[in-house]
């Protein structure tokens, strides 16, 4: 673990499975995988622990992202509290779709490994789907623009106002 609250530019944290981190902008994330891997979360601000001994971010997370080795086996979720995130999930599903939910909106969301499946809320998200095999589905009132880069790939509103962009 690395020092507390040191002064940073664009850090990265770890979060193993079960780990979770917020910032102080209401951005939060989780790591629900029980595989052993990892989430990195990038972040810009100090790294501290509050009052019950969880470690949050006093600044702003940035880029959360399911690395392709070594990455988690979901569930990952990440609350945005409408603020501006990039969630890259890189990690391919294996015997089971990699499962992540994006709650708050004005995500940018990538994924570009395989067999994932992603479930995007709120609005003002753009969302690439690149990998083979995932599904993706909005909520409800949710809405942004999606692009589905590989044809064996889906995407279903869900009741949202979703874009479809080339």
């Amino acid at each position: 673990m690395p020092a507390l609250a040191q002064n940073t530019t664009s850090a990265v944290e770890t979060l193993g499975s079960g780990e979770s981190l917020y910032d102080t902008s209401g951005r939060h994330v989780t790591n629900g995988g029980n595989n052993n891997g990892n989430v990195n979360v990038q972040y810009n601000g100090k790294l501290k622990v509050d009052a019950h001994g969880k470690r949050y971010i006093d600044g702003d997370i940035e880029v959360v992202t399911n690395p392709t080795n070594g990455g988690s086996d979901g569930l990952i979720e990440v609350t945005t509290n409408h603020q501006s995130i990039l969630i890259r999930l890189y990690r391919s599903g294996r015997n089971n779709p990699l499962r992540s939910r994006i709650d708050g909106g004005n995500a940018k969301v990538v994924v570009d490994g395989n067999e994932n499946e992603v479930t995007v809320s709120g609005t003002g998200n753009d969302v690439q789907i690149n990998g083979r095999n995932c599904t993706g589905s909005g909520t409800a009132g949710s809405g942004g623009d999606i692009r589905l880069g590989h044809s064996s790939s889906t995407f279903q509103s869900g009741g949202g106002n979703w874009i479809f962009r080339r």
